[in-house]
């Protein structure tokens, strides 16, 4: 990958990994490996949801991802430490400053 990986994710066909620039690597079986720059930092922690994956990073945002394309981005006001769903489907963060929020 050309850099530390920082965190992965499964949902038993596509793998997500996110590194210490920010950069997003998505591999799926017979598909060529996409980039998606996906931070200014690196992503600390990932999530997968039903339709994508939830994405959380040192640049203080948590962005919620489908087919590659952010469909939902939300700026903090400090690192993010971890990301996590809820039975149904609701994001759950905490962040460096001990924070714990929802993204809505």
């Amino acid at each position: 990958f050309g850099c530390p990986l920082r965190s992965v994710a499964s949902d038993g066909d596509t793998l997500w990994v996110g590194d210490a620039r920010g950069g997003l690597h998505v591999l799926s079986p017979g598909k060529p490996t996409r980039l998606l720059e996906a931070h200014e930092a690196a992503i600390t922690s990932l999530a997968v949801t039903a339709d994508g994956v939830v994405t959380g990073s040192e640049d203080g945002c948590v962005k919620r991802w489908r087919d590659g394309i952010v469909a939902k981005c939300v700026q903090c006001d400090d690192f993010v430490t971890s990301v996590a769903l809820t039975a149904s489907d609701e994001v759950v963060c905490a962040g460096y400053d001990g924070v714990i929020w929802m993204l809505r």
